[in-house]
């Protein structure tokens, strides 16, 4: 079984190494970055499980990075650090959807528990997601087998958008005749946003169009956050397509052709 992938975020080299060390005892394969912009660029670069992040850095604070990482690796757990603890920073970074809160120092002791806990969480969530998978696998083949002796020859259906071609009799999304290998979820997702051109939808739509079920708030992000991520590193290497995948900070995400990566609450 592969180490958790933590990443150790503090512009403090000490901090960084000590964490770092107590980590890696622990059996973790840890990356360190001394500021916020080096955190991205490894986020972006590299699936990371789970991050350990200073609030208090020159340049890009922490609560800048635990917001941009959100968007860039949804799937990975934050657990911030911080050595001028309040009440306001605590209940922001947990409104942030921060995992947990932590005092520098710490004892190692409650480090190690704290992360312990976020990558059962992260490997609970990631289990989650390839169960939802494999049942829609399983759902498509029996449909597929039921249909196949007396279906004629089906019409192509296609839609087109941003560069990428949806195939819904093979099920299949391409990008210049190159296969995306998308998981059923995934096709699923891109599809309920390509037919629906600039129009925002929330988590818990694309969890109903991707999945058949209805699910909560805090459920439905949860769910969905993982499955864009993945469809972002499939689109990473197109650029143009990538951008029209739209995350509407608030509200949900959308598929546009102005792209826009990221947009506010009132879509500019």
């Amino acid at each position: 079984m592969a180490p958790p992938q933590v990443l150790v975020v503090d512009d403090e080299r000490a901090s960084r190494l000590s964490l770092s060390e107590i980590l890696r005892l622990d059996g973790c394969d840890v990356q360190m970055a001394a500021s916020g912009e080096e955190a991205l660029q490894l986020l972006a670069n590299k699936p990371i499980d789970l991050m350990m992040l200073d609030i208090k850095m020159p340049g890009m604070d922490g609560m800048r990075v635990l917001a941009e990482s959100r968007r860039i690796s949804p799937q990975t757990v934050v657990i911030m650090l911080t050595a001028h603890g309040t009440l306001d920073t605590a209940m922001q970074a947990i409104e942030s959807q921060a995992f947990a809160y932590l005092l520098k120092p710490s004892p190692p002791d409650v480090i190690l528990d704290k992360v312990r806990r976020g990558l059962a969480k992260r490997q609970e969530l990631a289990h989650k997601g390839q169960l939802l998978d494999q049942i829609e696998r399983s759902l498509h083949e029996l449909r597929t087998d039921s249909s196949s002796a007396t279906a004629e020859p089906a019409t192509p259906k296609l839609v087109s958008g941003g560069g990428i071609l949806l195939d819904f009799n093979r099920r299949e999304a391409t990008i210049g005749g190159k296969n995306l290998h998308l998981t059923p979820t995934e096709f699923r997702l891109l599809t309920a946003l390509m037919t629906r051109p600039d129009q925002v939808m929330t988590a818990r739509q694309l969890v109903r169009e991707a999945q058949g079920y209805e699910a909560d708030d805090r459920e439905a992000r949860e769910i969905i956050r993982p499955t864009i991520s993945r469809l972002r590193s499939k689109l990473a290497p197109y650029p143009h397509s990538a951008k029209c995948l739209v995350s509407v900070r608030g509200q949900g995400y959308m598929f546009s052709e102005r792209g826009g990566g990221v947009k506010d609450e009132s879509g500019r």
